[in-house]
């Protein structure tokens, strides 16, 4: 083992696009039954884990309490939820509330400037190990114990590849820079997923999604919630952006 926790790998620009797009493509156009919508649920799985433990961190912030993080894998309970996934967290107050909301769409983005950055200081490693530790919390928490043991032992693996040096015949790197290119796809699909869908759960006067729940919460209008969830992405991604330029 080389230096603990130092390191990093060659991310994909084409590949994070390439899966980006696709993610966004398959969520708009192909839905109900068929393939392609299942490969769209099998590639919604860790984003929406993600977005969920936005709320979760929210919760935390405000001194709230997890009860269950919920991972829906048919269609008809997604139908029925409006939602891959939910959260089932417990908050006193308005604002509290209405904090925990705000910061589901945030998650995505903000996970992906965390492993760009870190890879960018040679602590690729420290990433790994933070989905590590969201995945161990995951189990604890969630009643869908299966598929987060499966993510569990693959993130363990990958961690357990970077740090370690001649592992795999000194491919070991090159495939976790394919693998975390893939993830990174995924939540940028799912960021601009989630900005496109805003509006059509606005104007479709949605009463379960985030926008309107901080609406209930603290009388903010959903528009001027929209507008925030923009300019914080925006200039997450834009940061991101510039570090990815430098390297």
């Amino acid at each position: 083992m080389g230096d603990f926790l130092s390191g990093s790998v060659e991310l994909s620009i084409v590949l994070i696009i390439v899966i980006g797009l696709l993610y966004v493509t398959i969520k708009n156009v192909f839905k109900g039954k068929g393939i392609l919508p299942l490969i769209g649920n099998i590639m919604g799985y860790f984003p929406t884990v993600v977005h969920e433990f936005g709320h979760v961190i929210g919760c935390k912030l405000m001194f709230g309490r997890v009860g269950d993080i919920v991972l829906l894998h048919t269609r008809k309970n997604q139908e029925i939820k409006g939602a891959y996934g939910y959260a089932v967290t417990y908050n006193k107050g308005r604002i509290a509330r209405a904090f925990k909301a705000f910061l589901g769409y945030l998650a995505p983005p903000v996970l992906i400037y965390l492993i760009v950055y870190l890879n960018s200081v040679e602590k690729v490693s420290v990433a790994l190990i933070i989905l590590l530790i969201g995945s161990l919390y995951l189990l604890i928490k969630t009643s869908n114990k299966l598929p987060v043991m499966v993510n569990l032992g693959t993130i363990g693996v990958i961690t357990y590849v970077v740090l370690n040096e001649g592992i795999l015949e000194g491919y070991g790197m090159v495939v976790v820079g394919i693998i975390l290119s893939l993830l990174i796809g995924l939540l940028l699909g799912e960021t601009v997923f989630s900005m496109i869908n805003m509006w059509r759960m606005w104007w479709g006067n949605h009463t379960t999604w985030d926008g309107y729940v901080i609406k209930k919460e603290v009388l903010i209008p959903v528009i001027i919630t929209i507008v925030a969830w923009y300019v914080s992405i925006g200039y997450v991604i834009y940061q991101t952006i510039i570090i990815l330029s430098t390297e």
